[in-house]
């Protein structure tokens, strides 16, 4: 915190120190989540049994069939649960997204541009948005 950083190496340098502490809590709540998920499907191989299941194939029909959850305990030595950020969802990338539609004028509208950014990047988007509506309907 008490450092000047006056070049992007620098900046990079002190974001990934600050960043190191909290990869051990990452990667302590990822490896949770993945023992999560193995006792809970743990948990259905030993108590589901056999079960009426409805699914959606490829071509989105339903089709319903019976599954013996048993099958389950034969996985779960090959299982292989992956936890992490999802970068496709994450706000960064969202933001991006918007702003690169918004700026080859695919979303032509303000109001719609705004709507779609998240809530915590920009604060008073709600007064904002009802600005522009307002504006918008004492202009027709």
């Amino acid at each position: 915190g008490n450092l000047r950083p006056d070049n992007s190496s620098a900046i990079i340098a002190l974001q990934r120190s600050t960043a190191a502490p909290l990869e051990l809590k990452r990667r302590g709540f990822y490896l949770m989540m993945e023992e999560t998920v193995r006792s809970m499907l743990d948990i259905m191989s030993v108590d589901y049994g056999v079960r009426e299941v409805v699914y959606s194939d490829s071509s989105g029909e339903q089709k319903e069939t019976t599954f013996d959850f048993k099958t389950v305990q034969d996985l779960m030595f090959s299982l292989f649960v992956e936890v992490g950020q999802s970068p496709y969802f994450s706000e960064y990338a969202q933001m991006s997204t918007i702003d690169n539609l918004f700026s080859n004028g695919i979303i032509t509208d303000a109001v719609d541009y705004l709507e779609a950014i998240p809530n915590s990047r920009l604060k008073g988007k709600n007064k904002l948005i009802k600005q522009l509506k307002l504006r918008r309907s004492a202009e027709q």
